[in-house]
């Protein structure tokens, strides 16, 4: 039932969100394409609503939930969905976050490139802005540099913990 439905997606409890979220994709997998249109049809309001929630709980249900009635659902559902998507691209919970890229899979599958075109740009600036994160004031360093400073550990940790500046030719140069 839609209320009831709207209820449980919010939930607190992550178990009973997902136990609704199963129990929605086991239900449209098993009617037939008309009524799993009319399903999605009787949930979308109220699944676009959980989105947009304050707090965590309902967004992330209403993420899960939206990638089942997605597929099903009108074009202005997931139209509609693909924007908040957008809004929540950041979200400050994990969970959050992962349910929006679970979705715009969904989204792209549904809709192909069409999706892609109108999230890539918002998504790859996202990532450009975030990718380098600080953790107790001092920036990570890239990965790149990670793996330089990992080999050299290995090569001195190798050598017995002794240097052996001699035997590279890069050194011998200097």
């Amino acid at each position: 039932q839609p209320g009831e439905f709207k209820t449980h997606m919010a939930d607190v409890k992550h178990l009973n969100r997902m136990r609704v979220a199963e129990a929605l994709a086991v239900k449209i997998k098993q009617v037939e394409d008309g009524e799993k249109v009319r399903i999605c049809e009787s949930l979308a309001d109220e699944t676009l609503g959980l989105i947009k929630a304050d707090t965590w709980e309902p967004r992330v249900g209403g993420l899960t939930a939206a990638k089942h009635i997605a597929p099903h659902a009108p074009q202005s559902f997931r139209d509609a969905a693909a924007e908040l998507c957008m809004a929540r691209l950041e979200d400050g919970e994990n969970r959050g976050r992962v349910a929006v890229g679970e979705l715009l899979g969904v989204l792209c599958a549904a809709d192909g490139l069409r999706v892609y075109d109108r999230v890539s740009d918002r998504i790859l600036d996202s990532i450009d802005r975030n990718f380098e994160r600080e953790s107790d004031g001092e920036s990570i360093a890239p990965a790149t540099d990670n793996a330089e400073n990992a080999s050299a550990a290995a090569n001195h940790s190798h050598n017995g913990g002794h240097s052996h500046d001699h035997d590279d030719p890069e050194t011998q140069k200097r």
